[in-house]
């Protein structure tokens, strides 16, 4: 429980809003499961060129020292 509450310092000291005590009793997790993939498909996908074009090499590539 430490970590958890030194993380949520974290993101409160980072500037994030943090709702102590919130109930989540009526969260329907089939539905949050569902959007979040879409979410997080959706993100992934617009994200990835910019981190491809930040990496330095490729790590799937053998160099010519290693064939």
């Amino acid at each position: 429980m430490a970590a958890f509450e030194t993380a949520v310092e974290l993101i409160r000291g980072a500037g994030a809003t943090v709702v102590d005590e919130a109930s989540f009793a009526s969260l329907d997790i089939d539905t949050f499961g569902r959007n979040s993939s879409i979410v997080l498909g959706a993100d992934f996908g617009a994200q990835l060129p910019d981190y491809l074009s930040q990496l330095t090499k490729n790590p799937n590539k053998p160099s010519r020292h290693q064939i």
